[in-house]
């Protein structure tokens, strides 16, 4: 395996595909640069002082690349390519030059590459659960003999909580996947039992929650649902007399069932 190299690249040579990056928070709209790099979002957390950073002294680390041709393929530090992203931008519009960033180019199969990238965003320990499964799911398409026991194992985690991830996103609905990705905090033992439902089901129960809902309290009790109990919920919450809103709507339906403390 070639040893990987340091490089200062120009910025239109990066590709984000937006796959790969697990953490998807903000409404930060990149403009794609001149290959045809997709759209990305960035997460808040330090975003801005972040940016202050870049623009004023460049990137600092380096971010980790594999190389096609002449364009460079981001496998960690999408946050920092993203914003280099948006200020070469600026810079284009005011005439100014492009700019170059450090890259570590690296020689990685995808399976490699995956597992990188998942590692190095668990190092952060702020990975949302929804944000895990993806990184998850992506690792397994890239290594589909693996168990998903030797998965867990690979990155810390228990044999369950890879089984309950995987199962959410191998088995819920689009709907479910949005909702989950919206309001990361819902307890996962009811999308996890939502997800066993036939998909019909799935999408007729979500289709008045998935309409601009406030974040939920997160206080869910994690208990063991039945899927019927899950149909009992969708369904309070569809005939909820606050009008199926989020923040009424559906904490009253919890309440109605006992799965949340009333107040």
């Amino acid at each position: 395996m070639a040893e990987p190299q340091l490089l200062l690249v120009p910025i239109s040579s990066l590709r984000m595909d937006h796959d790969w990056n697990l953490r998807r928070r903000s409404d930060l709209a990149m403009e794609p640069p001149a290959t045809g790099a997709s759209s990305d979002k960035v997460a808040p957390d330090d975003t801005e002082s972040l940016r202050a950073s870049i623009d004023a002294q460049g990137v600092q680390q380096p971010i980790d690349v594999t190389q096609s041709g002449s364009v460079y393929n981001v496998v960690t530090g999408f946050r920092r390519a993203a914003i280099s992203v948006e200020l070469s931008a600026r810079d284009k519009a005011a005439g100014l030059p492009e700019r170059r960033v450090p890259v570590i180019v690296r020689t990685l199969t995808e399976q490699q590459a995956r597992a990188r990238n998942l590692t190095e965003n668990l190092a952060r320990k702020s990975l949302r659960p929804n944000e895990l499964a993806r990184g998850l799911e992506g690792y397994q398409r890239a290594a589909p003999s693996e168990q998903q026991q030797a998965i867990a194992a690979k990155f810390g985690l228990t044999a369950g909580y890879v089984s309950v991830l995987l199962s959410i996103r191998k088995r819920g609905a689009p709907e479910l996947l949005t909702w989950w990705d919206a309001f990361p905090e819902t307890a996962l033992a009811i999308l996890y039992e939502a997800s066993k439902l036939d998909r019909g089901e799935q999408l007729k129960g979500l289709k008045d929650l998935l309409r601009g809902a406030p974040r939920p309290s997160g206080r869910e009790k994690a208990i063991k649902l039945e899927p019927s109990n899950i149909r009992a919920v969708l369904a309070q919450v569809q005939k909820s007399p606050q009008g199926g809103e989020w923040k009424a709507g559906a904490r009253w339906a919890f309440e109605a069932l006992g799965l949340v403390e009333a107040k």
